[in-house]
């Protein structure tokens, strides 16, 4: 919340939210983001940090999820995308563990996903683009009910950004991602692409 975060990095505002779940466990805040100069030592880890098993990649900005994915495949390492859109959870495993040569996102080619990334990034705030580059990095599956009205815009936007976020949505997708990793830590196996329906129900495997 506001009272929450107030003018504090929401990085740090988490780290105090783990810590007063568990004062031991040990969190390693990169509140400046990653960059050039710091990517390595969060992915390989150094004499005080640990190297990476796994990655969740929740960022906004799509030039650093394409970076997180080239280098998360260059280390064989798996990675899990949420997206929550309305009352849909989208979600993505992309075992680079298993399989280095899995393209960056589901279902399109690497070359793709870099063009409406280099695209998007040289638009600025285009609504057409923007939503290509959502295309090509999670599908199209999204493009219904309320959001496909919004999208056309054919009626208001009920919120400050440009896809509807709902905390339920949020919240729902926050716990699957936590039940794939503890259960790919443990050697289950997941689709590359899945998604949950809250308001029908309905679970769809791609």
């Amino acid at each position: 919340s506001l009272l929450d975060v107030g003018l504090k990095n929401k990085a740090h505002v988490i780290a105090d939210q783990i810590y007063s779940i568990d004062p031991f466990t040990n969190v390693f805040v990169y509140d400046e983001g990653l960059n050039q100069g710091n990517i390595t030592k969060f992915f390989d880890g150094d004499e005080s940090e640990p190297k990476m098993d796994i990655i969740i990649e929740e960022i906004d900005d799509p030039q650093s999820k394409l970076f997180i994915r080239q280098e998360a495949r260059k280390r064989r390492l798996p990675l899990i995308m949420a997206s929550d859109m309305g009352s849909i959870v989208q979600v993505e495993v992309s075992r680079y563990d298993l399989d280095e040569n899995l393209p960056l996102t589901f279902g399109v080619s690497d070359q793709e996903l870099i063009t409406a990334v280099e695209t998007f990034s040289q638009s600025g705030t285009d609504r057409k683009v923007f939503f290509n580059f959502v295309d090509t990095l999670i599908g199209t599956d999204y493009r219904r009910d309320e959001l496909l009205r919004i999208m056309e815009e054919r009626c208001e936007i009920p919120t400050s950004t440009i896809i509807p976020q709902l905390g339920s949505t949020a919240a729902a997708s926050g716990a699957i991602v936590a039940e794939l990793v503890a259960r790919i830590r443990l050697g289950y196996n997941y689709p590359k692409r899945f998604s949950f329906n809250k308001k029908t129900l309905e679970v769809k495997i791609y």
